[in-house]
């Protein structure tokens, strides 16, 4: 995901950027906080979205990350986002749906 910061009053072309994945109506994930909840026509507890970063690192729900640098004003963040099912448990088939929103602060 390219980033590019415009406006407002940014004054250190290096700044350093912090997200952040804040949950929305679908929550966390029942068995593991460490996942995005999900929500469906069918009951979804045993279902979440795992997050990881491009070294594979996981990135739970409401909880501050740092991306690295900016370099004059730019970067990139590259992240993943899969189905991830507890452990033992059976998914029904059937639509699904998570919702979150991309926090960003910058330092």
């Amino acid at each position: 995901m390219p980033i590019k910061c415009e406006g407002g009053s940014f004054t250190d072309p290096n700044s350093r950027i912090m997200f952040k994945v804040q949950t929305g109506s679908s929550g966390i994930a029942s068995f593991d906080s460490n996942y995005l909840g999900t929500t469906g026509s069918v009951d979804r507890s045993n279902l979440g979205i795992v997050l990881r970063d491009k070294s594979g690192t996981i990135i739970p729900p409401n909880q501050y990350f740092s991306v690295g640098k900016l370099n004059n004003f730019n970067g990139n963040w590259e992240v993943s986002a899969a189905p991830i099912a507890k452990a033992g448990s059976k998914i029904t088939e059937g639509e699904f749906s998570a919702h979150a929103t991309l926090i960003a602060e910058f330092m």
